[in-house]
C-alpha cells in the first residue's frame, strides 16, 4: 500500500515561503541541475534556462547578497529554484521558459538591485543548446552592463 505521508510531505516542503535563508547549497543546486537537465531531455518540454548573478563589486557582499536573493525570490515561480552556485554566483534555474523570458527576468531583477547600488552581473545558459540565437551571451552581457 502506497504511503500517503511522504507525497504530503513533499508537496508541503514545496509551498513552504522561500527565504534567504532557503537558498539551495552548491551540492543542492548542482542536483537541482542534474534533475531538471534530466526532466527536459527526458520529456522534450521545453528549455531549460540557467542564470547565473554576480555582484559586480565585493564592497559589502553580503547585503548586496541578500538583497539580490529577495529581490530574485520576489520574481520567481514555485517550479523555479535559486541557490548557490559556487561562492560567488547565485544561480536562478527556470525549468520551461525560454532564453528571451529568462533575459527578461534578468533584466527586471538588475534593473531593481541598481536602484541600491550596483547592478549584478548576469550570464545566461540554456538546454538544449540553441543553435539559432539572435544574439550571443556576451553581447547580452555588455547590454546588461551598460544598462547599469
Amino acid at each position: 500500500m502506497l504511503q500517503r505521508s511522504k507525497s504530503v510531505d513533499v508537496r508541503h516542503r514545496a509551498h513552504k515561503k522561500r527565504t534567504v535563508r532557503t537558498l539551495l547549497s552548491v551540492e543542492q543546486f548542482e542536483l537541482a541541475i542534474e534533475r531538471e537537465s534530466l526532466r527536459a531531455t527526458r520529456t522534450s518540454a521545453g528549455d531549460l534556462t540557467l542564470v547565473l548573478f554576480r555582484l559586480s563589486k565585493p564592497g559589502k557582499r553580503r547585503l548586496s547578497n541578500m538583497r539580490l536573493a529577495r529581490t530574485i525570490l520576489k520574481r520567481i515561480r514555485a517550479t523555479d529554484d535559486l541557490g548557490w552556485f559556487d561562492r560567488t554566483h547565485f544561480g536562478l534555474l527556470l525549468p520551461n521558459t525560454a532564453a528571451n523570458a529568462a533575459w527578461r527576468l534578468a533584466q527586471d531583477v538588475c534593473s531593481s538591485i541598481s536602484r541600491h547600488g550596483p547592478a549584478p552581473l548576469c550570464t545566461m545558459y540554456t538546454y538544449p543548446a540553441q543553435q539559432n540565437a539572435s544574439e550571443s551571451a556576451d553581447d547580452r552581457k555588455l547590454k546588461m552592463k551598460a544598462a547599469s
